[in-house]
Order: structure tokens, then C-alpha cells, then sequence
């Protein structure tokens, strides 16, 4: 995961967040950003967009998700109502899951920044995978399926997106990774080195 808050240079655009790039220029600035900022000659051939606001229906389509957390979630409201998760096993529905995942301030641990977010964000994912992996996916194969196309969007044509798709879930559990910064950046932004973006470039399989 390339942490939001990283501080990078956008094309035309100076330095800043590198989440800005999306709003400045949409999908196709952010990917150049991106490609820019791990370098390596890193090329990145499509794209695809959750949309937050079909994103619970989807998680309620598979039937919710599971996570299991090591400290408690003590945040300030999302949609008006506030995160609390205690430490332990949890059965996420869709509103739950997405205010998981955009948990920002955790006043059970004060000290977390964007790494910590990032790593909620993979373990959502994760649930996902381990939910469509499950039997009850197949009950609930029709209303996932209906439910999908509304929530991620992609430049992918469908061969390519269900191959792509195939190959997350029958792939193995994987390794992910959050790029750690190594400073604080202007404007509450954090400062990845260059050699932690060449460590991902060659994990990545750049060039």
C-alpha cells in the first residue's frame, strides 16, 4: 500500500499528498503519480475504483466480514454514527466494514498514522477474499454478482477482470506490505525514502 499521506511529487502540480493527484486529475494523473513516486520504470496497466458509497451493500451482499483486531477502535463518527470495536473477533456488516476501513484517529492508540489505516484497508480485503472463498459465497453468487459491478469500477474489460479476479482469489493469501515513511512532511504529510520506494519498485517487479 502507497499511504495516502505521502508526500510526492505530481506531475504539473509541485509537491504534495500524494492523494491529491487523484482530485486534481482523476485516475489517469494519480497512475503517473504513482509510477513516478515508487519509480523503477514501474508501469501500471489498468486501474479500479471502489465507490464508498455502494461499498456496504457490497460487503452485506457477501454476507458481512470477519476481522479480528489486536488493540480496540475507539473513533469519531462516520455518517453520525461513531466507531467502537473491542479487541477480539468481529462480524462486520457493510456500514460497519467501510468505517473500518476510513478509521483515521483511534483514541485507543494515539500514536497510529496512515500505516496503520493502510493496514485496516488490506485487512478488509483480506476478509473479502476469505468471505467469497467461503461456501455461503455460492448461495449468495447472485446478489454478489449483481452487487459488484456498482461498487468497483475499472478500466478492465471483463476477460481481463475475471481473470484478474480468479487470480486474488485462488492465488494463496499473498504478502502485503505498507511503504513505511521514514519522516513528517509538510502539511501532516509523511516522507517515504527513496530506497523504501526502490524496495517496492523490485517487489513490484519494475523494471
Amino acid at each position: 500500500s502507497v499511504l495516502r499521506d505521502s508526500y510526492a511529487t505530481i506531475p504539473g502540480q509541485g509537491q504534495q499528498k500524494i492523494n491529491a493527484a487523484y482530485a486534481l486529475g482523476g485516475p489517469a494523473l494519480q497512475i503517473r503519480t504513482v509510477e513516478a513516486f515508487i519509480g523503477g520504470g514501474l508501469e501500471i496497466d489498468h486501474v479500479i475504483e471502489v465507490s464508498f458509497a455502494d461499498f456496504p451493500r457490497f460487503i452485506d451482499s457477501l454476507g458481512g466480514i470477519d476481522v479480528t483486531l489486536r488493540r480496540c477502535i475507539s473513533s469519531e463518527a462516520f455518517s453520525g454514527r461513531p466507531v467502537r470495536l473491542r479487541r477480539g473477533e468481529h462480524h462486520l456488516n457493510g456500514r460497519q466494514a467501510l468505517a473500518f476501513a476510513r478509521v483515521r484517529k483511534n483514541r485507543c492508540s494515539p500514536n497510529e498514522d496512515d500505516r496503520a489505516r493502510a493496514r485496516r484497508q488490506q485487512q478488509v480485503m483480506a476478509a473479502i477474499r476469505s468471505r467469497l472463498l467461503s461456501p455461503a459465497a455460492f448461495i449468495r453468487a447472485p446478489w454478489v454478482a449483481w452487487q459488484a459491478p456498482r461498487t468497483l469500477r475499472t478500466d478492465l474489460a471483463g476477460p481481463g477482470l475475471l481473470g484478474l479476479f480468479l487470480d486474488v482469489v485462488t492465488g494463496g493469501a499473498g504478502t502485503t506490505r505498507v511503504l513505511r515513511p521514514s519522516a513528517d512532511g509538510p502539511g501532516g504529510s509523511l516522507i517515504v525514502s527513496e530506497g523504501e520506494r526502490r524496495r517496492a519498485a523490485r517487489y513490484l517487479g519494475a523494471r
